[in-house]
């Protein structure tokens, strides 16, 4: 890494600080650099839940801002549960002419002859923009349901112009489509309730996962603490972390214990993507 490139990356964990506050986390400069990290591949991060009313759209919306804030690539949230996801990030449609290029020089030229739209630009317009920055996408859908076929056909031609891709599955049915959709992903974030039961549920699910790539994440929409989380992460199956409920997730800085939570669940996300397993973490 040049001296340039340390230096704005030093800027960029100061502005952090003033505009989120300091101490976002015990390990604040590993977990950033965790969630800021370059990839060579895309990373696909799912979230979903095995009950409905535990705040996965909540989860998922915040975590793709989060990542869109954070990463200078472009984020994808791609919203598979109904409109939750492109409601709670604000997203709204594009104008084709802010951003069109004038196609000479370098802005010309091609990455693949045979395609009519492929500049990064053309090609990801068309997308939906919501809070920082974020690029959103609802699959267009031949039931009620969003299916893994669903998601290929329609985020497969932009998926290469992005390195981070964030999925609101919502609620899946373990058995049924629950492995279905999530086939594919580099990570998972597994939503539940914070009660022993959801929790001893969900650890259940994730155990079953090859590779250990899950993070259970507790998300305390009854507000009854974080004691059963805290017992659950000794456990050892998957990574536990709890999250306190925020009613409003379009609220642009959320509370410092529930900023710290999301914080974790990207960095800890970001590592099993990279191929971390969850015991390891």
């Amino acid at each position: 890494m040049t001296s340039k490139q340390q230096f704005g990356t030093s800027w960029r964990l100061v502005a952090d600080a003033v505009r989120l506050g300091l101490g976002d986390s015990p390990d604040f400069s590993i977990d950033d650099g965790q969630i800021r990290c370059s990839v060579s591949t895309v990373r696909r991060l799912d979230v979903v839940a095995a009950a409905g009313g535990v705040g996965c759209s909540h989860l998922a919306s915040r975590l793709s801002v989060l990542l869109a804030n954070r990463r200078q690539s472009k984020v994808l949230g791609v919203d598979a549960a109904g409109g939750e996801l492109t409601r709670l990030t604000r997203a709204q449609p594009r104008q084709l002419a802010e951003e069109m290029p004038a196609r000479s020089g370098d802005g010309a030229r091609r990455m693949h002859p045979e395609v009519s739209v492929n500049l990064v630009v053309e090609a990801t317009n068309a997308l939906m923009t919501g809070r920082g920055g974020l690029r959103v996408i609802q699959p267009e859908v031949k039931s009620n349901v969003v299916r893994p076929s669903d998601w290929r056909q329609s985020v497969d031609p932009v998926l290469r112009f992005f390195d981070v891709v964030v999925t609101d599955w919502g609620r899946r049915y373990p058995g049924i489509d629950f492995e279905a959709a999530l086939d594919g992903a580099r990570a998972v974030a597994l939503v539940c309730r914070s009660d022993r039961g959801s929790l001893e549920q969900a650890v259940s699910i994730a155990s079953a996962f090859p590779d250990h790539r899950v993070v259970v994440c507790s998300i305390d929409v009854d507000a009854i603490g974080p004691k059963a989380a805290q017992v659950a992460s000794d456990w050892g199956e998957a990574p536990v972390v709890y999250v306190p409920y925020v009613p409003n997730p379009a609220t642009s800085v959320p509370p410092f214990p529930a900023r710290q939570a999301l914080i974790r669940v990207a960095s800890l996300m970001m590592r099993l993507a990279a191929g971390a397993k969850g015991g390891e973490l």
